[in-house]
This record gives C-alpha cells, sequence and structure tokens, in this order.
C-alpha cells in the first residue's frame, strides 16, 4: 500500500511540513517520488517513521536519531541503553 504525506500525517497525527523536512534531512526519504512532487511512504516507510517517532519521544535529537538508525540493533541497544543512562 502506498500512502501520501497527507494521509501519513493524519495518521500519525504529524504535520505534512515534518515530513518534508524528514525528506529533506535524509531522514525518512518516501520511497516514490513523482515528477509532480507527490511523495508516497510504503508499509516499510511508515515502520520507520514508527521508529523516529519513538526515539523522538525519547527525546533525543534529529541527529542523534539519524545515527541510531543507520546502526545495527545490537548498537542501538547500546546506544539507547546509554541514553538512559543519561536521563
Amino acid at each position: 500500500m502506498k500512502l501520501t504525506v497527507g494521509e501519513v500525517s493524519k495518521l500519525f497525527d504529524i504535520s505534512v511540513r515534518t515530513l518534508h523536512y524528514y525528506d529533506e534531512i535524509n531522514l525518512l526519504n518516501p520511497s516514490e517520488k513523482k515528477e509532480n512532487g507527490y511523495r508516497y511512504y510504503t508499509d516499510e516507510d511508515l515502520v520507520l517513521l514508527q521508529e523516529i517517532i519513538f526515539y523522538k519521544d525519547l527525546m533525543l535529537p534529529l541527529k542523534d536519531i539519524k545515527y541510531i538508525l543507520k546502526q545495527e540493533k545490537r548498537d542501538k541497544v547500546d546506544i539507547l541503553n546509554k541514553h538512559k543512562k543519561i536521563l
């Protein structure tokens, strides 16, 4: 299934501008961009967005979230444990 920016915005209760910004900083890029500028998100994109929102709820900065997303699962656990100690 492919969802538009507006549909994802409503589904996750975040602004369209936030999704555009995530695309600009290469945090969350839609799987498909049409010539007319429309962005389409797949189920895989939505899983990634859910992970981003989870990290934001932990009050991690976007640059740290971007770093974490690139790590292997075991490394993510270590990073989150360090963050937990800081909190």
